[in-house]
């Protein structure tokens, strides 16, 4: 009987898998060693028609705060053998010693070049430095200073923001791009230049955008809000009209003011430096959640809406707007509100009515209540856009929570005793809702996929998506079991199950359909060194391509042995035991994932 039950046990686990494992192809990566000598395994940065190019760390110091060795590793994009190394910093290496004060920004990879971005950020200026490096890592040029970015003067100026981008579908060139501090009532302005990877300025300007500083704005930086270099070698900007404090405090007394606060979205031809400017805003709306797509000879611009109606504090979304603008001119071809009604969103969230809007609270007015039962939770962000060719455009959201929970700890006792309290931030992930639109706006289909998880820190973007064969592939964080209808101790994925499988989703490109399945990452019989992971915030997707790496810390037990002898002598060296790398190494697999 024991034998004809573990018989049937194995054979369902076989079947399972072959189940899992219908819709990927997953490649790994041999196992790569990793340590503070080398460096540990910190992101993948980019890739091109021969290489995916992964970026090394180890730090020093009691708070890890300090360099100590930072590389670049070209790898086989088919078979990841290592093919070229860079150590771009070195602190025992004399030529290393211009990047002691400065601070790593980001590494573009365009088509064969690396740009290696690094800052200097004095008290009266931002400095821009980048390396840069050909295909197979040989050096092209040392770190040169390319851009200085002057803070303003007084205190009421606003904070000078900055952000580079490439575009590999046009060129092979780095864009700069900066907007200076602005004195209250000044007008911003954007300076860019065009670099290639001689750092040759191939194209430079300044162009005035269409706002203007308030002073003490509610942001920390500047009015920009996003920002897309597209293939038609256009930089689309989105600036943001926001609130001044004064302004916010007013806004508490007349919510319906939010109508005045927008965005504006610029479209700057790099090469000539034309601009062309349009507020996204609606009568009686307020604006959230833009995203824009260029499509062939148009610009697509998506979002959520508040009517401000039926919620004045604009938060509910009540609908979706689709805008459809010229490419370089933005003249508007089409516009247009999609309106939620309560018997869409009923049949939308049957199987999900936790999720089905907020909580508005026994003391909330009647308006309120209607305002939410027509809309959907205030925290949804559209995460993903894709155009699918054919001139429809297919998004999907989800809900981000943002908070943070007091921890408190205790030390000592009775008069004596200290309590130390520290806020830690989190994210809670729920649901993947996506919409297609038809080139003039309608929505085709929308589709709703359950899904819950909590993450450590804020800003979580965990949604990756991808198109192949009709079909969207969409890899997201869950905690619970697919097919729990409801989320408890007893539903939640236990602690294997989420190191050996991940969660994804299926939908259909035609209707919306969808399957929420896992995908086996590892054999059965795998042991415990030679087990994989996927987390997906870890995933990057290059050309419908996901791309995955980690490592994790193990301790070498010959050294570990060592210094605990060492403590028994000397009870300070415990450090170097357990807060220290010195007796500690990596073990980590660089993966990808191909939908089948």
């Amino acid at each position: 009987m024991k034998k004809l039950f573990l018989f049937l046990f194995l054979t369902k686990l076989v079947f399972s898998n072959k189940l899992s494992s219908q819709n990927f192809n997953l490649t790994w990566s041999e196992k790569y060693r990793y340590s503070k000598k080398v460096g540990y395994y910190d992101k993948i940065v980019g890739e091109n028609s021969s290489f995916l190019y992964v970026r090394l760390i180890s730090n020093k110091g009691i708070l890890k705060s300090k360099k100590f060795k930072i590389a670049l590793k070209a790898l086989d994009k088919n078979t990841f053998k290592e093919k070229y190394t860079r150590y771009v910093y070195d602190r025992k290496e004399e030529s290393s010693k211009k990047y002691k004060e400065l601070d790593y920004f980001t590494t573009l990879v365009v088509n064969d070049f690396i740009y290696d971005f690094w800052t200097l950020k004095e008290k009266d200026r931002v400095e821009l430095h980048v390396a840069t490096f050909d295909s197979k890592l040989k050096p092209i040029k040392k770190l040169t200073k390319v851009y200085t970015l002057n803070k303003g003067e007084s205190k009421k100026a606003s904070k000078p923001d900055y952000f580079v981008i490439s575009n590999d579908k046009t060129n092979s060139y780095a864009l700069i791009c900066a907007e200076p501090s602005a004195e209250p009532g000044a007008t911003y302005k954007l300076e860019y230049k065009l670099i290639n990877a001689e750092l040759t300025a191939i194209n430079q300007g300044k162009v005035n955008l269409p706002v203007s500083s308030k002073g003490e704005s509610r942001r920390d930086y500047g009015s920009i809000k996003d920002f897309e270099y597209a293939k038609n070698g256009v930089l689309y900007l989105q600036n943001s009209i926001s609130p001044t404090r004064d302004e916010y405090r007013e806004l508490k007394k007349d919510p319906r003011l939010y109508e005045k606060y927008y965005t504006i979205l610029s479209a700057i031809d790099i090469q000539s430096g034309a601009m062309n400017s349009y507020p996204i805003k609606f009568p009686g709306m307020y604006a959230q959640s833009c995203k824009v797509i260029q499509t062939k000879d148009m610009v697509e611009v998506i979002g959520f809406y508040t009517d401000l109606s039926k919620d004045p504090k604009g938060n509910d979304k009540h609908g979706l707007y689709f805008i459809n603008l010229d490419a370089e001119t933005l003249k508007e071809k089409t516009k247009k509100v999609n309106t939620f009604t309560k018997n869409q969103l009923d049949i939308l969230f049957a199987k999900d009515k936790e999720d089905r809007k907020d909580r508005a609270g026994i003391f909330a007015s009647k308006k309120k209540k209607v305002s939410e039962e027509e809309s959907l939770p205030s925290n949804y962000i559209i995460e993903q856009a894709l155009y699918t060719g054919d001139g429809d455009i297919v998004i999907f959201s989800s809900i981000m929570r943002n908070y943070t929970v007091r921890l408190c700890t205790t030390s000592g006792t009775g008069a004596s005793a200290t309590t130390n309290c520290r806020d830690v931030p989190y994210c809670d992930k729920s649901n993947i809702t996506a919409f297609r639109l038809s080139p003039n706006g309608d929505i085709k289909w929308v589709s709703n996929l359950d899904r819950f998880v909590t993450y450590s820190g804020w800003y979580r973007y965990d949604l990756k998506v991808t198109e192949k064969n009709n079909k969207f592939y969409a890899i997201y964080g869950s905690a619970y079991q697919t097919t729990a209808e409801k989320k408890n101790r007893r539903s939640r994925k236990s602690r294997k199950q989420m190191s050996d499988k991940f969660e994804y989703g299926v939908f259909e490109a035609s209707n919306g359909s969808y399957k929420k399945l896992e995908e086996t990452i590892n054999p059965i019989n795998a042991s415990k060194s030679e087990k994989k992971y996927v987390s997906a915030l870890e995933i990057e997707v290059y050309n419908n391509t996901f791309y995955t790496g980690y490592y994790k810390l193990k301790y070498d037990p010959l050294k570990t042995a060592g210094l605990c002898l060492l403590n028994l002598v000397c009870l300070p060296t415990a450090f170097l035991t357990f807060g220290s790398d010195i007796n500690r190494y990596g073990v980590g697999y660089i993966g990808k994932i191909v939908p089948k």
